[in-house]
């Protein structure tokens, strides 16, 4: 399977970063030996129809603190995909993308806080979407940093591994 070596990376940097008296200590995000099969079942329904032969979830993020996972950040071995807000703007309703990138097109991610309740999700330096705050606990800063160092981590072994000859 492409870039298998990650899940075993992934394993190993939550072994440091998953630091509290749980065994998972996040609410919002889950990487691939913690993802809840329903979560999972979830997103690949509302945005992120991977191929099961090819990719496997590596981390995914909800954007919803409702119960379903219909928003979200899915990234596999292969690809990113997410359906988030589309800006900030949710006084005159709130309109969503969807998006799938190739990791191989990714260098980096970070989720910006402005003042408003929720944050921007950039990919390679670029705004792409906006990640709802709906209340305290829904993809707080607290939880946005592990998830995008973890996903920075991922991009930067990614690209710094020899190719196969």
């Amino acid at each position: 399977m492409e870039n298998e070596f990650l899940f075993e990376m992934v394993e190993e940097y939550f072994k440091i970063h998953n630091t509290g008296p749980r065994k998972w200590n996040f609410h919002t995000f889950w990487y691939w030996k913690n993802l809840p099969l329903k979560r999972l079942k979830q997103a690949r329904e509302y945005f992120a129809p991977y191929d099961e032969t090819l990719e496997r979830p590596l981390l995914v993020m909800t954007d919803n603190g409702f119960g379903k996972l219909f928003r979200g950040i899915l990234i596999t071995n292969i690809k990113f995909y997410y359906h988030l807000n589309l800006n900030a703007n949710l006084l005159f309703g709130i309109k969503t993308t969807k998006g799938i990138i190739s990791l191989a097109d990714m260098y980096s991610i970070d989720i910006q806080y402005p003042k408003s309740a929720g944050a921007w999700l950039l990919v390679n330096g670029e705004k792409e979407a906006y990640i709802a705050g709906y209340s305290k606990g829904i993809v707080d800063e607290d939880e946005a940093t592990p998830f995008k160092k973890a996903v920075n981590h991922v991009l930067q072994a990614l690209h710094h591994r020899e190719p196969k000859e």
